[in-house]
């Protein structure tokens, strides 16, 4: 398995702030899925020289607590609006990714199926 996080000292079951890599390839994805036809295969991104999906980047900031910036958060409540579905409980990363798991879940017969991301804290 790939240790994707490697050297980092956030760990995604602990949460709070997450590496800015990681957010900006969730960020990323996000753009992708908003503008994707539907019925296209879920979003993938490069992080850190890995092809990662949207559904993993979710798993890796189930928990963060940094705050989503304006411009990304106006795109999440238009997506919201889209759907006729209720806003994120607050506007951290971590809100929105298990607002947008929750969404892709209900929406579709069959749910993302995300392939474990194993993560190593190096540092404290």
């Amino acid at each position: 398995m790939t240790v994707l996080l490697k050297g980092s000292s956030y760990l995604p079951s602990r949460g709070g702030h997450a590496p800015g890599d990681v957010r900006d390839a969730f960020r990323e994805a996000l753009d992708i899925y908003v503008s994707r036809e539907v019925g296209a295969a879920e979003p993938m991104v490069e992080l850190r020289e890995q092809q990662v999906s949207l559904c993993q980047l979710c798993g890796l900031l189930w928990n963060c607590t940094d705050i989503l910036p304006g411009v990304w958060w106006d795109t999440v409540c238009g997506l919201a609006e889209a759907h006729r579905r209720d806003w994120p409980r607050s506007r951290t990363y971590g809100a929105t990714a298990r607002w947008l798991k929750a969404m892709n879940d209900n929406a579709s017969k069959r749910s993302w199926r995300c392939v474990e991301v194993r993560t190593q804290s190096l540092g404290s």
